[in-house]
């Protein structure tokens, strides 16, 4: 793929919004290969006590599947996530696919991620890739503008596959607040809905609140892609980490991401 050049608007945008829309970051061949790779990704094996809905748990799935770690790893995309956090370095944290069928309930209750990772530091960004038009009927994504500046740190979550919701865990929690019912307060909040085309991706700070709604259409798949990266000043983090998933028993605590599992994706020239 030919380089994506991030303009000043959308890094700006980015800055201090916490989030951009990025059109055509794939183009038409990518997107037919994304939709077929969404078909043959697994499952990660669940870890008792950790279950989650169907849809989330398609994690790492760039270690098993060609097209996913084209995008995630050689594509220009790496190149994407170093424009915004400005870093000569970009790791692969990891990746997830979110498809929602026509008419599933399951939505993405409002949080920010990085609360969930085991790793430190601000140069952390998701790229989230859309193979199909995605719009607030089929489960768009909402962003609550400016959040990443806040610091409140607000307490993993998770929700079982009715969507009921409850803490994640209890140990080092004390570090985190509750997060407050958004929806109920929506008038106090400056929440953006961003629609997407098929190749466009949405890329926001790990600490930008948002959720995502449910899919509600009898007949519009919602099959998207997140890659999420980390730059150069990133560190491991040990201790209590509620995504057990993307936990990297070869490093310990302090370490820079170099790693098998979170690969250097993107090394500036200079």
């Amino acid at each position: 793929m030919n380089s994506y050049i991030v303009n000043h608007q959308q890094r700006t945008t980015f800055n201090t919004d916490g989030f951009v829309r990025l059109p055509n970051v794939i183009d038409e061949e990518w997107i037919i290969k994304g939709r077929e790779a969404c078909e043959r990704a697994t499952s990660v094996k669940i870890v008792p006590g950790s279950e989650g809905p169907d849809y989330f748990m398609k994690l790492r799935v760039w270690e098993n599947n060609d097209v996913f770690r084209h995008l995630a790893t050689l594509s220009s995309i790496p190149n994407i996530a170093a424009q915004l956090v400005r870093s000569q370095k970009i790791n692969l944290l990891y990746d997830q696919m979110f498809n929602l069928a026509p008419g599933s309930e399951d939505r993405t209750v409002w949080h920010h991620d990085l609360p969930y990772w085991p790793i430190t530091g601000s140069q952390v960004v998701t790229i989230w890739l859309a193979f199909d038009p995605v719009t607030e009927a089929n489960g768009a994504l909402e962003f609550i503008r400016g959040s990443h500046l806040w610091k409140e740190r607000f307490q993993p979550i998770r929700a079982d596959d009715k969507n009921n919701v409850k803490p994640f865990g209890a140990s080092g929690s004390s570090n985190f607040v509750a997060t407050p019912d958004f929806d109920a307060k929506r008038k106090d909040y400056d929440m953006v809905l961003v629609d997407l085309e098929p190749g466009d991706a949405v890329a926001f700070h790990a600490l930008t609140v948002h959720s995502s709604r449910p899919n509600q259409t009898k007949t519009k798949e919602r099959r998207a892609y997140a890659m999420r990266y980390t730059g150069d000043a990133v560190r491991y983090k040990e201790g209590p980490v509620w995504n057990v998933y993307i936990v990297n028993p070869d490093l310990h605590h302090g370490d820079i991401l170099d790693s098998e599992q979170y690969p250097v994706v993107y090394q500036s020239a200079i």
